[in-house]
C-alpha cells in the first residue's frame, strides 16, 4: 500500500512539474540529469511523453560547483531544444547555458537538488496558480522601488538601492525566454552595486558552499557588516569562522559583493537546508554575495554566488512595508 501511495504521488509531483514547465505538443524537452537524479528523469521523461512532447534524456556527472558549464555537447543540445528541465545536484543556474538558453527564448527549469525524496516535501503542494498574482505584483513594486530596506528580530538592518533595477517574479511556471525553479517562489533583483549598507544576520543557511565545509543549516547566526556595497566583516560562531577563510581562500574581491535580495513566497516551503526551499519558503528573505552578471542589471562575475538566507524579515520599498515578518502584506 505504501508502494502504491509513493508512485501515485510521484506520478502527481512529476506531472506538476512538467504542467509548470508549460510542455506543448511537438516540442523537444531536453531532461538533463546527473548519476543522483536519473530516476527522477526517467520519471519526467515519461510525464513528457504522454504530453506528446519529445523527450531527451540525458545523463552526465554532476557538477563540480556552481557555475562551471555544462559538457559542449549538451550545451548545443539545450540550444535545440525548445524547453529544457534539469534535475541536478548542484544547479545550473549560475551557468552560461541558462544565460543563452534564455536569451534564446527557451522555456527554463532549473531544479538543483530536487530527487525524489525532494518532490515528496509538502513545498509542492502549493497553490502555483493561486501565489502567482502576488509573486508579480511584488516584482513590479521591486521594479518601481528606488531603495529598500530589510530587518528582522534577529539584528539584520541593511538598506540597498533597486533604482532600475527590475524585479524578477518566480512563479514556478517557465515561458519563452523565462526561467522557474519549483518549488523555490520568490521576487529578486540585482541591487545597484557599491550602494548596500548596513548588517546582514544570516540565521537561517548560508547556501551553494562547497559540502566539505560541514553546514549549511546554521546553529548560530552569521553577521555580516557591508559598507558600499561589500561584506566588510564577518562574525558569529563556528560556522562564521569556516565561511571567513574559505572566502579568502577564492582569492577574489568580487565575491564579498552584494549580488542579490531575494523574497521566498511559498508558503508551504519550509526550509531544510536545501537551497530551492530555504530560499524560496515565505518565511525567509535572502542576500546573496557574489556572481550576479545573470541577473537584470547586474554587473558582477565573481567566482560563486552565495546566499545568505534569514527568517521573519520586514522589507520596506521606499518606506513601504511590503513583507512585515515574512508575510506579504500586500
Amino acid at each position: 500500500m505504501e508502494e502504491m501511495f509513493q508512485e501515485v504521488m510521484m506520478q502527481k509531483r512529476t506531472s506538476t512539474i512538467i504542467d509548470l514547465a508549460q510542455v506543448e505538443k511537438g516540442e523537444n524537452v531536453l531532461i538533463l540529469c546527473d548519476f543522483h537524479t536519473a530516476n527522477l528523469g526517467k520519471l519526467l521523461t515519461a510525464q513528457v511523453f504522454q504530453r506528446n512532447a519529445v523527450p531527451l534524456f540525458t545523463i552526465i556527472p554532476p557538477l563540480k560547483a556552481h557555475g562551471d558549464p555544462v559538457p559542449e555537447p549538451v550545451y548545443k543540445m539545450a540550444m535545440e531544444a525548445d524547453v529544457i528541465i534539469a534535475p541536478m545536484t548542484v544547479s545550473i543556474g549560475h551557468t552560461p547555458l541558462r544565460h543563452e538558453a534564455l536569451k534564446r527564448g527557451k522555456k527554463l527549469m532549473v531544479l538543483g537538488e530536487v530527487d525524489e525524496a525532494y518532490l515528496a516535501k509538502g513545498a509542492f503542494d502549493a497553490d502555483f496558480h493561486a501565489l502567482r498574482p502576488q509573486i508579480e505584483k511584488l516584482a513590479e513594486l521591486v521594479t518601481k522601488a528606488k531603495t529598500a530596506r530589510v530587518t528582522n528580530a534577529k539584528g539584520t538592518d541593511i538598506t540597498l538601492s533597486i533604482d532600475g533595477r527590475k524585479g524578477q517574479p518566480f512563479t514556478g511556471f517557465t515561458g519563452n525566454g523565462m526561467l522557474a525553479s519549483p518549488p523555490c517562489l520568490e521576487v529578486n533583483c540585482a541591487p545597484v552595486e557599491g550602494t548596500s549598507e548596513g548588517k546582514i544576520v544570516a540565521d537561517v543557511s548560508i547556501e551553494d558552499l562547497p559540502s566539505d565545509l560541514g553546514f549549511v543549516l546554521l546553529k548560530e547566526p552569521v553577521e555580516c557588516t557591508v559598507s558600499s556595497g561589500l561584506v566588510k566583516d564577518i562574525k558569529g560562531g563556528w560556522e562564521a569562522e569556516q565561511l571567513k577563510p574559505y572566502l579568502e581562500s577564492l582569492q577574489d574581491p568580487n565575491i564579498y559583493s552584494i549580488a542579490e535580495l531575494g523574497i521566498g513566497m511559498n508558503p508551504s516551503a519550509k526550509a531544510d537546508g536545501t537551497n530551492l526551499m530555504d530560499e524560496g519558503s515565505q518565511d525567509n528573505l535572502h542576500i546573496a554575495i557574489g556572481t550576479n552578471e545573470y541577473f537584470p542589471g547586474g554587473t558582477v562575475k565573481a567566482k560563486g554566488h552565495y546566499d545568505l538566507v534569514m527568517s521573519f524579515c520586514t522589507l520596506e520599498l521606499d518606506g513601504v512595508v511590503v513583507v512585515k515578518d515574512g508575510k506579504p502584506v500586500i
